[in-house]
C-alpha cells in the first residue's frame, strides 16, 4: 500500500429503517431511506478497498453486530463509543494513533460518494507536512478530517447536522496553532437534490 503509516477509518451507521438518512425518510420513507444507506455504505467501503491507498477499518454503531458488518469479513470492523459523533470521532483518533506504527489517520463518512482514491490519496499526502487536514461539504459540514495527533478541542462542543461545523473545527485548528491544510469542497447525500446526484454519478 502507499501510506504504510496510515490508517483510513469509514464510518458507518447500522442500516435500520427509521434510523438512517432520516432527512431523506419524508422523500423516500424508512425502507428507502434505508437502502439508500447502504448502497452509499458499500460503494465507500468499494473504494477504500480498492484505492489500497493504507488499510482500512469500519468503524460501526451503535455496534458490529448488525449483519451489514458481520459480513464484510474483508475489513476490520470496531466499534464507535461516545455520546455524540465528535466523542466518538476522538476515540477512534485517539485509538488508532496510540499505536506506534500509525502517523496519520483519515476519517470519512459512509454517505459522500465524491469521495474518491485521489481525494483520499491527497488527503494522506497533505499529512506529510500538516497536522490536520479537512474535506469540507457543501452544507457546511465536512466529509472527510485527517489528523497526526488527537486533539479532543477539534471535537468538543461542536453543533453537528449545521451549517457551521466545518468553520468550527477549521477555528480550533487555528486556535491550537497547528499547520493544517483543506481540500476542495464535496457534497454528501442528505436532500432529494443530493439523491439525483448520486443517482447520476453512479448508474
Amino acid at each position: 500500500m502507499k501510506y504504510s503509516d496510515a490508517l483510513i477509518l469509514l464510518f458507518c451507521k447500522a442500516p435500520v429503517p427509521g434510523e438512517v438518512k432520516t432527512r431523506l425518510i419524508p422523500e423516500l420513507g424508512d425502507q428507502g431511506a434505508c437502502d439508500l444507506h447502504i448502497e452509499l455504505a458499500t460503494h465507500m467501503l468499494d473504494v477504500v478497498q480498492i484505492a489500497q491507498l493504507a488499510p482500512a477499518q469500519l468503524w460501526c454503531a451503535p455496534d458490529t453486530n448488525h449483519a451489514f458488518f458481520t459480513e464484510r469479513h474483508e475489513i476490520s470492523l470496531y466499534q464507535q463509543t461516545g455520546q455524540d459523533l465528535g466523542e466518538r470521532m476522538h476515540r477512534a483518533f485517539v485509538s488508532v494513533l496510540d499505536d506506534p506504527g500509525v502517523s496519520r489517520v483519515i476519517l470519512i463518512g459512509a454517505d459522500c460518494p465524491t469521495i474518491d482514491d485521489n481525494y483520499m490519496d491527497a488527503a494522506l499526502g497533505k499529512l506529510e507536512d500538516h497536522d490536520a487536514v479537512i474535506g469540507p461539504a457543501e452544507d457546511g459540514g465536512y466529509g472527510l478530517i485527517g489528523l497526526t495527533k488527537p486533539n479532543a478541542n477539534y471535537f468538543q462542543d461542536i453543533t453537528w447536522g449545521t451549517g457551521t461545523v466545518c468553520e468550527d473545527t477549521c477555528r480550533r485548528f487555528n486556535e491550537a496553532d497547528i499547520n493544517w491544510a483543506q481540500l476542495p469542497r464535496i457534497w454528501d447525500v442528505d436532500r432529494p437534490e443530493d439523491v439525483v446526484r448520486w443517482r447520476q454519478l453512479h448508474d
